[in-house]
């Protein structure tokens, strides 16, 4: 059947559209059913005389965004809020739920008859009205349901990783993973790769009398769909940002009609209900799914159980016959329908505490999730996904080897898992189990391929990017992770963190302040924006920011930031008592790991101010203090990169022969940033600079992950006599403030920086960075020694 011609607007405005018992005038901007008028807004009247011009055919959204929105840069969710008044405003006044149609993963498609007549003709009087049939038959595009081709074997090599300041995604059923390792690539027939339907999920009801049903039966019901790439679960979040536009609050109970309009609004295709009750000696369980637009079913199951210990059993197989029903393929479901009870937990009691965990989480309450974890685990001690998840919350914490000792738990219990969760297993054993940022982000890329509307994942994926400096990629993902859910706490997080990097900061500071807004108030948001205050000399913000974790649950980490950002002022003794002070409430928390990590962080500071002999007394106290974390990889490179400096280079020496022997680890971070620094430094202290430049090339590609491989490159090559290239080298650094603002190398690499200016007699600008560094150190300890040879050059320049 031909198409009609797609008409501009001018076309457009010489007929007068009927369909339905609707007219639609586009010159005169008017619509009425049966004569009565229907208000539009001007974007949404837009929208209709489009669809009405290009009757059954599917018109996808890029299409109706440059038709309605030309030459304006427009979210989706622009579009969809129009859709959804249009189709509410049509249903008002006459039969048009089915006149706008979703076809999912392609667009929308006006399904109704439609007839045209000229203007001049229609204005002779309804009776002399010439119409004719645009289309004369409604036709909705459905595809035939065929079988999935066999998958074919992907092998992945498995390259390399580090820890600090990732921020991981773990407790949620919605906060899943990705993983490493062999994967399968799949081509869908049905669906075709990017195609979904959005689903929201109602509350289920129960009716039994029973408490042990109520919410874990949702969260059971949650990882069986989760587990399909056809579906799309609207997330908590954005079901929360709707019920706030409902004038609702976020946590309503989801009682179906609720759903519905959520649904509605969100421009959902299905909403899922269901009920379960006892009859006698048997449950039974009903699952339906209604369109979101007419509201009429669309698939259904009920199932029985015979026991209460069989009710997860029941669940799985109603599920699975509703994403049938919905489309789902037979390739599909046989490859991501891993019923919960064998793959994830048989108990009820350990789902119910694993449920309550997700919910504190999200909050950021991690300690609070640790103990309903563990809670779990004594349930069920063969529950992959809750070790997965305990992991997080340590990792979360800063105590990297009991997060690192519970994903080694999941990783061997990985088979007890659906596939969506042992991807999530996999993929973070390899990020902070051994430390494989490259072999993730290919993992991470590969999961976006499968569940390519997984928020979490895309801002996971930010991060990984974010830690190895590459920016650009970051805020690419962590952008596509906020178009999918604006109101995921981390995905605002890890975005914000990652403009702050890319020294976009009123861009860090709008999603920041708009995520604590959102009530997503977490520390790590805080300290993104101390950060940037403290790059700013905004002093009233510093206050605030800095401060705000002392009387937020997270006093050591703001205490951290403070000590930092005290030691790049040239406030040494102010910094010792901060990390003093953030090391004592990290004991008193139970956080041991954390505490000594405060202690490998005092004795760079000290280092890096050229406080040598302080650096020693703390070493001595992190190696008498810190066994528990003494044979942790990255903790041995911060103790040998120190050492070095303070005359240990027995230390370096072994560790820049040992690393990674005897084991498959291949930590990025060792291999692209504290190798090649150990080595460098191990050069410039045996006096061959030429040799430390040569050295540090291996770190180049993840240069900017902080400023430690610029600045020791920049020292390299001022003492190999390259001074034109040690400028660039510290203009790299002060170019980039965003990185680290509360780092010390910053402002000495104005210091630095004017050294070398002075070696090549260019007075005026090395002046002018002497004085930058003094601005920023102006009250700085004076008795630093490092503050007095910097006067002394300053006195002697001419």
């Amino acid at each position: 059947m031909a198409h009609q011609p797609r008409r501009n607007g001018s076309l457009a405005n010489d007929f007068i559209i009927r369909f339905s018992g609707y007219q639609l005038d586009p010159a005169a901007r008017s619509l009425k059913f049966e004569g009565q008028p229907i208000p539009l807004g001007p974007k949404t009247f837009d929208l209709l005389v489009f669809l009405a011009l290009h009757p059954h055919q599917v018109v996808t959204k890029e299409e109706l965004l440059a038709a309605v929105w030309p030459k304006s840069f427009v979210e989706e969710s622009n579009l969809s809020q129009h859709v959804f008044l249009l189709r509410k405003a049509l249903a008002n006044m006459g039969p048009g739920e089915q006149i706008v149609v979703t076809v999912p993963g392609k667009g929308y498609q006006f399904a109704a008859t439609v007839e045209q007549a000229p203007r001049q003709l229609a204005n002779q009087g309804q009776g002399e009205l010439v119409l004719h049939a645009v289309q004369s038959v409604t036709r909705v595009v459905v595809e035939e349901e065929t079988d999935d081709e066999a998958p074919a074997m992907r092998e992945l090599a498995a390259p390399s990783a580090r820890r600090k300041w990732l921020i991981w995604v773990g407790a949620g059923a919605a906060a899943i993973l990705l993983g490493a390792g062999a994967f399968f690539g799949w081509r869908w027939t049905h669906p075709a790769r990017g195609e979904h339907i959005d689903l929201v999920l109602s509350e289920l009801e129960n009716s039994t009398g029973d408490a042990d049903f109520d919410r874990v039966l949702n969260q059971a019901l949650t990882i069986d769909l989760e587990q399909s790439p056809f579906l799309n679960l609207l997330s908590r979040s954005k079901i929360g940002e709707t019920l706030v536009e409902m004038q609702k609050p976020k946590d309503s109970a989801l009682t179906p009609a609720l759903s519905r309009e959520i649904c509605e609004r969100n421009n959902a295709q299905a909403m899922l209900h269901g009920t379960i009750a006892k009859l006698g000696a048997t449950y039974v369980l009903i699952l339906d799914a209604d369109s979101c637009v007419s509201g009429k079913q669309i698939a259904g199951y009920k199932a029985e159980a015979h026991s209460k210990e069989e009710v997860l059993g029941a669940l799985d197989e109603a599920a699975g016959h509703v994403r049938k029903q919905l489309g789902e393929s037979s390739a599909s479901l046989e490859k991501f329908q891993t019923p919960v009870a064998q793959a994830t937990t048989p108990s009820l009691d350990a789902l119910r505490a694993y449920s309550q965990a997700n919910e504190r989480f999200e909050h950021g309450d991690f300690k609070a999730a640790q103990d309903l974890l563990e809670r779990a685990i004594a349930e069920d001690p063969n529950f992959a996904n809750a070790y997965r998840s305990l992991s997080s919350t340590y990792y979360n914490r800063g105590e990297f080897v009991q997060a690192s000792k519970f994903i080694q738990k999941a990783f061997e219990l990985r088979d007890r898992a659906t596939e969506r969760e042992r991807l999530g297993i996999e993929t973070a054993y390899y990020a902070y189990g051994n430390y494989d940022y490259e072999a993730t982000i290919r993992s991470m890329k590969l999961f976006n391929e499968i569940y390519p509307n997984s928020a979490t994942n895309w801002a996971n994926l930010c991060n990984m990017y974010t830690q190895l400096g590459e920016y650009t990629e970051a805020i690419a993902a962590g952008e596509q992770s906020y178009r999918i859910d604006p109101h995921l706490a981390v995905g605002s997080q890890v975005l914000a963190r990652a403009y702050k990097r890319a020294n976009r900061f009123a861009d860090a500071k709008r999603i920041a302040n708009t995520s604590i807004a959102d009530g997503k108030d977490h520390w790590g948001t805080h300290s993104i924006l101390f950060q940037i205050a403290f790059a700013e000399h905004d002093a009233a913000k510093i206050k605030t920011e800095g401060e705000w974790g002392l009387t937020h649950l997270s006093a050591n980490q703001s205490l951290d930031d403070l000590a930092f950002a005290a030691a790049t002022s040239g406030k040494l003794h102010e910094a010792i008592e901060d990390f003093s002070r953030s090391r004592a409430e990290s004991l008193r928390g139970g956080d041991t790991d954390y505490a000594n990590e405060v202690l490998l962080d005092q004795a760079t500071a000290q280092v890096t101010l050229e406080d040598l002999d302080g650096a020693k007394e703390t070493l001595k106290q992190l190696k008498s203090d810190g066994g528990a974390i003494s044979n942790d990889e990255g903790v041995q490179a911060s103790l040998a990169t120190i050492g070095v400096q303070v005359g240990d280079l027995a230390s370096a020496q072994h560790f820049v022969a040992t690393a990674g022997n005897g084991n498959d680890k291949k930590n990025t971070v060792i291999i692209y940033s504290e190798l090649p620094l150990l080595r460098a430094l191990l050069a410039l202290k045996a006096h061959k600079p030429t040799e430390a430049v040569q050295l540090l090339e291996p770190a180049r590609p993840y240069q900017l992950r902080n400023f430690e491989v610029p600045y020791l490159r920049a020292q390299a090559e001022a003492e190999a006599g390259a001074l034109d290239a040690a400028v660039a080298d510290y203009k790299l650094i002060l170019d980039n403030e965003g990185v680290d603002p509360i780092s010390p190398f910053y402002p000495l690499s104005h210091l630095r920086l004017a050294r070398v200016f002075a070696l090549q007699k260019k007075t005026a600008e090395a002046r002018t960075e002497y004085q930058a560094f003094f601005a920023s150190w102006k009250d700085a300890d004076q008795g630093l020694k490092l503050y007095a040879d910097a006067k002394r050059e300053l006195d002697q320049l001419h």
